[in-house]
């Protein structure tokens, strides 16, 4: 067998390994992952994310998010994206997303993906869910004003005892005086 075929059998396999590898890391995360290309135009997805947009992995390919999006949500997202590609930096959203038709909230990374010479060529997103985390600093944030609130009365009420002590101390020595100037009488 010439060594040139060799070469390309032994390049073919170390694609392939190294290729499982990455399908291997991408797929175990439980996070969905993206990548669009400078025209916000989806290259591939996770099967994460692709699950939730209903379809097979491989049929982003081609679409925006007008496709799977409403107008305002997929605006919103576009806008983003074509931010952090005009300033060539990396940011972090939390921010409303859509799954089977149910609002919840995810926090977002996003970064510029650039070539080999340092050019913006698109864009890469990871995403998870954070509804439940929303969900409980809201509850936390009702409670904390809730017992400010009892905060406040209590110590409305506090003040309140300590002026009508004063006003009984008051009235002991007003009796006192008058018992006394009776008592001279």
């Amino acid at each position: 067998m010439p060594k040139e075929k060799i070469r390309n059998k032994n390049q073919k396999e170390e694609l392939f390994t190294s290729e499982k590898r990455y399908e291997t890391l991408i797929e175990n995360l439980p996070q969905k992952i993206f990548l669009k290309d400078k025209n916000l135009v989806y290259i591939s997805c996770n099967n994460n994310y692709a699950r939730d947009l209903k379809i097979p992995a491989g049929e982003i390919s081609g679409k925006t998010d007008f496709d799977f999006y409403p107008k305002e949500l997929a605006e919103k997202y576009r806008a983003d994206d074509k931010k952090i590609m005009e300033f060539g930096e990396m940011e972090e959203i939390e921010e409303k997303y859509l799954k089977d038709g149910q609002e919840m909230y995810v926090n977002t990374i996003k970064t510029p993906v650039r070539d080999e010479k340092g050019n913006i060529i698109g864009i890469l997103g990871i995403f998870w869910d954070i509804t439940e985390r929303k969900r409980k600093e809201e509850e936390l944030k009702n409670y904390i004003d809730k017992m400010e609130k009892i905060n406040k009365l209590m110590v409305g009420r506090e003040l309140k005892i300590d002026e009508l002590k004063k006003e009984v101390e008051d009235l002991k020595n007003k009796i006192a005086e008058i018992n006394k100037a009776n008592s001279k009488k």
